[in-house]
């Protein structure tokens, strides 16, 4: 399987000014990266397993709103405190949503 969520030493997305989170079993998890095929978060103290699946809500707080996207995928990293998850086939919803983050990211 293809890693399409590259381990890189890259500023993460609070670096640069963008505020996302993920929820994942009912906790809050800073995100670190995302794309429109998978996401990598910070999981200090919980470790997910290679395959595991879950479902995640991501939050993007963009200067005029917050975007709540719901998707489910499976872990496809896992370890030093991040996670990293591949989506699934995403729903016509997602994908809306999320052409609304680029739209929201891309305007500042």
């Amino acid at each position: 399987m293809r890693d399409i969520i590259p381990e890189t030493d890259k500023p993460t997305l609070k670096d640069r000014g963008v505020s996302a989170d993920v929820r994942l079993d009912g906790e809050i998890h800073p995100m670190r990266e995302w794309s429109p095929a998978g996401v990598s978060f910070e999981t200090h103290g919980s470790q997910l397993s290679e395959g595991e699946p879950v479902k995640l809500t991501l939050r993007f707080h963009l200067p005029d709103e917050s975007v709540g996207i719901w998707i489910d995928g499976h872990v496809i990293r896992s370890g030093a405190g991040v996670t990293a998850v591949e989506f699934d086939d995403l729903t016509a919803y997602a994908q809306r949503r999320l052409a609304r983050v680029i739209d929201g990211l891309s305007s500042n």
